[in-house]
């Protein structure tokens, strides 16, 4: 949640610290939106039993120390597209430093990765989706650097998207899981 908030913060500094422009309206957006989408794929489901799945584990130490370590690799996933939510506002459609893209589309292959390991961790399994979205960020790489920054970060949102809407589409109408977590 605090690292989520300090992208917010980020986005809000980054926007707000130089001449207004529609095309930094249109990145501090996408940047905003991006934002909300990793809060909801992080809550969907696996976010909402972390507690008690610890208390149902055969070993809650094991469990705890292994999901400390997944959601340090999910804030960095998290902090990482925060630098490139920075490098996009200031630089929307210009010549944004090169690296934008590691940050655009590999802080939240990052965020997926360390997402999928969670939903391992409290459930047994392995969420397909977020290890598609992984692979779909870095095949789109490529992609992407054919666009502006903006549209690279227009890109790895709508994997998000996908994701959190395909989320929605499974979980309606079913009951919260109980966590069965392997460890």
């Amino acid at each position: 949640m605090i690292a989520l908030g300090e992208t917010i913060l980020v986005i809000g500094v980054t926007f707000s610290g130089g001449p207004f422009s529609s095309e930094q309206a249109l990145a501090f957006t996408v940047s905003f939106i991006i934002t909300a989408l990793l809060w909801r794929i992080y809550f969907h489901r696996a976010g909402h039993v972390l507690a008690e799945a610890i208390r149902a584990a055969r070993s809650p130490g094991v469990l705890g120390e292994s999901a400390s370590w997944t959601h340090l690799a999910i804030v960095a996933g998290v902090l990482l597209t925060g630098v490139g939510y920075q490098l996009v506002i200031a630089h929307p459609y210009g010549q944004s430093p090169l690296g934008w893209m590691v940050f655009v589309m590999g802080g939240p292959a990052v965020f997926l990765a360390a997402r999928a390991r969670f939903e391992y961790e409290i459930f047994g399994r392995v969420s397909r989706s977020r290890l598609a979205g992984v692979a779909l960020l870095l095949a789109l790489a490529p992609v992407a650097m054919l666009l502006p920054p903006v549209g690279g970060l227009t890109l790895s949102g709508l994997v998000l998207a996908g994701i959190a809407v395909g989320d929605a589409a499974r979980a309606r109408g079913r009951p919260l899981e109980q966590p069965a977590s392997p460890l």
